[in-house]
């Protein structure tokens, strides 16, 4: 017969010789006997065949669907496992059955179990062969190990698998303790897909799809999906017309962690005894439900949000859940919880806690501002030796902290950026902690940790945008300027880089500071910029204050930095006499010396439900107030201050908004019939009694 072909791209035509004798040979091989199909069709004839090298069965164990026998492969020369159909099913199952071998063998990662073979027995019914493991599930290992961080990596696998799972398009949709295998060696294995579906992927999943089943088994399909396990389903799967995809898992997924942090499933019943409670429950809480057990926030967070009873407010798939898994695991705060500064705080000394335990013995040992409260005048001179014996050993303190960070950039597994962008944010958190206490020691041992920063990783953000702020900070921006905005976390200092470029020159250290008037200058532009942060200026004025010698004309930069802040009046006059240790105030309208307080007049919040946080002024040194002001003036904006002298006597308007301590007070001037007796002595909390006196202003 003629064969030819046009190998120069001519389309080819069958020849219609070659068709006619394929069909005459399949009409001779359906008359053969079984040898002759065999040589026909021998990948047919071993798929009829396919039992007979499984030998020795031992039954394992039985569900809906199927029942599972172990028998030995002599051909793989292994033991595995059989799936085979259950005798009462027909027909109309087969599909299923089909469909959950040729689901699974779709997959490949080595959480999810191994299909090896797939075929029809002796009796014609469809069997397929598994990966065969022991008899403990994620239900005997929460049940026998109470050891939480073992439970959550095994936890952690099962989202990985699902992960997989979802971007392949596969939902599972009957996750539950018993469907997960475990063993000694800590492999992990999700298993019994047999309400397995496939669906259109969410959010930024990039499907896979595998090899698509028929019309027929998907309707079938439909038929499985609407079973699941009470307490462990998604209240979408109780009802029939739902949509269900990769959500619905992580509502499961849910459950799951659940399960592994109380032992106990979140419902528990018969179907419409879990199906009536899911309806009432409007957050499912473990920390709430067994309070005995002090979850953490974290968890409790992860299981709130993956068991939300609107699918939209879950993880969109489980690698999102797996992702937050991760933050808690590695002693981050999770997304689920939206943590504030304080939690990140907290969070951050739990991963860091020699560092931070080395940063807070630098702390405690040049002092608080409670221990210098405490201490009399009398005691003043044995304060200022310790003083410089603590400060010695902070230096040492320093360069242990030094070296502790280095080492630990060599031991780490991470990369010198990720060390080197932790220890610029162990720098920012010192700062926000204590840089109005004791800005001088703070400053420096911000710029000891930036500089480390710098030498782990010369090009971390992190790191150059704090060596921008400490240089801001001690008015150096010469050197401030010479970091590029590209080079800095320039959007969130934006207005501190327009505050650098109006003083191009200034290049102030600890040792050199600028006049009264230059600093003055300073406090005017950040008044025309208006967006410089207020925090940044009050630890810029705090530095200011703790290393200048001489405080001539200090009034001047007082009353600038005041007049930058919410609702000072233009006409207050401020008086600052150092050496006397005396501060006096004049004003006709009313003057807030608290960021909180002020605001809430300007927001109409009520006076007594405004808590101080603290006064402007709180780092001058003073123990003499004089006030002077016609318009109204709140007593707890001086909370905390170690006053000894208050005179109120020129005061039109005081107000005791809330109980104040001020520890060292010892006399009050008052105006005659100015307060009722003894509403001072009831309203102030001193260490020892303190006298009011009356006089004419």
């Amino acid at each position: 017969m003629s064969n030819e072909l046009d190998t120069e791209g001519a389309e080819f035509v069958p020849d219609s010789r070659l068709k006619d004798a394929l069909q005459e040979a399949y009409r001779e091989a359906s008359d053969l006997d079984s040898g002759g199909i065999e040589g026909l069709c021998p990948t047919y004839t071993e798929l009829r065949q396919g039992t007979a090298h499984y030998q020795d069965e031992s039954f394992i164990g039985r569900g809906g669907l199927k029942e599972v026998y172990r028998t030995f492969d002599r051909r793989a020369q292994r033991w595995v496992a059989l799936a085979r159909l259950l005798e009462e099913r027909g027909p109309d199952y087969y599909e299923i059955f089909v469909h959950e071998a040729r689901l699974v063998a779709s997959m490949n990662h080595p959480n999810i179990i191994n299909v090896y073979e797939l075929g029809v027995d002796a009796e014609g019914r469809p069997f397929f062969t598994m990966d065969l493991k022991g008899n403990v599930s994620l239900a005997d290992v929460v049940q026998d190990d109470s050891r939480t961080d073992a439970l959550l990596l095994a936890f952690s696998k099962v989202c990985d698998a699902m992960g997989y799972a979802h971007t392949r398009g596969v939902i599972h949709l009957d996750l539950k303790p018993e469907n997960i295998q475990c063993d000694d060696f800590g492999e992990v294995l999700v298993c019994d897909w047999g309400l397995g579906a496939r669906v259109e992927p969410i959010g930024d999943v990039e499907l896979e799809l595998p090899v698509p089943v028929s019309e027929e088994a998907e309707l079938m399909l439909m038929r499985a999906q609407a079973k699941g396990t009470p307490g462990f389903m998604a209240p979408e799967q109780f009802t029939a017309d739902a949509v269900m995809d990769a959500r619905t898992d992580v509502y499961a997924l849910g459950c799951l962690l659940y399960f592994i942090l109380t032992g106990s499933a979140p419902f528990e019943g018969s179907r419409e005894e879990v199906e009536a409670v899911m309806q009432v429950t409007q957050e499912v809480s473990p920390k709430a439900r067994h309070p005995e057990l002090r979850i953490s926030e974290g968890l409790d967070a992860i299981v709130r949000k993956a068991m939300s009873r609107e699918p939209e407010l879950r993880y969109a798939n489980a690698a999102r859940l797996q992702s937050d898994l991760a933050l808690y695991l590695a002693g981050f705060a999770t997304r689920a919880e939206q943590p504030g500064w304080l939690r990140r705080g907290l969070l951050f000394v739990g991963r860091h806690r020699l560092p931070v335990a080395i940063i807070t013995m630098a702390l405690c040992l040049v002092g608080g501002l409670t221990a210098v409260y405490l201490q009399d005048l009398a005691e003043e001179k044995r304060a200022k030796l310790a003083e410089a014996q603590r400060a010695s050993e902070l230096s040492t303190q320093v360069d242990a902290l030094s070296d502790e960070y280095t080492r630990l950039a060599h031991d780490s597994e991470a990369s010198n950026s990720q060390v080197a962008k932790e220890i610029a944010e162990s720098a920012d958190f010192l700062k926000e902690m204590s840089i109005y206490e004791r800005p001088v020691e703070t400053v420096d041992l911000a710029r000891v940790l930036t500089n480390t920063a710098l030498r782990m990783d010369p090009d971390s953000v992190e790191a150059k945008t704090q060596a921008f702020v400490l240089d801001c900070l001690q008015l150096n921006f010469r050197s401030a300027l010479e970091y590029s905005p590209d080079a800095i976390e320039a959007e969130a200092y934006a207005q501190l880089i327009d505050l650098a470029r109006a003083f191009p020159k200034y290049d102030y250290s600890s040792r050199r500071r600028p006049s009264t008037e230059e600093i003055v200058e300073v406090f005017q532009q950040a008044a025309l910029i208006r967006t410089v942060e207020w925090r940044f200026l009050e630890a810029l004025l705090s530095y200011d204050h703790a290393v200048r010698q001489n405080y001539d004309d200090y009034d001047a930069v007082l009353q600038a930095f005041l007049r930058v802040g919410p609702r000072f009046p233009e006409d207050l006059v401020l008086s600052y006499q150092s050496e006397a240790g005396t501060l006096s105030l004049w004003a006709k309208r009313r003057v807030s010396l608290n960021r909180f307080n002020a605001l809430s007049e300007k927001k109409d919040i009520v006076l007594s439900e405004a808590r101080p946080k603290h006064c402007y002024l709180r780092f001058l040194e003073f123990h003499t107030l004089n006030l002077a002001i016609e318009g109204r003036f709140d007593l707890a904006d001086i909370h905390g201050l170690p006053i000894k002298v208050l005179d109120l006597s020129r005061c039109a308007r005081v107000e005791l908004g809330k109980r104040l301590r001020l520890p060292h007070l010892r006399t009050v001037y008052v105006a005659p019939g100015q307060f009722e007796p003894d509403a001072l002595q009831q309203w102030i909390k001193s260490k020892e009694p303190f006298e009011v006196i009356e006089r004419t202003p």
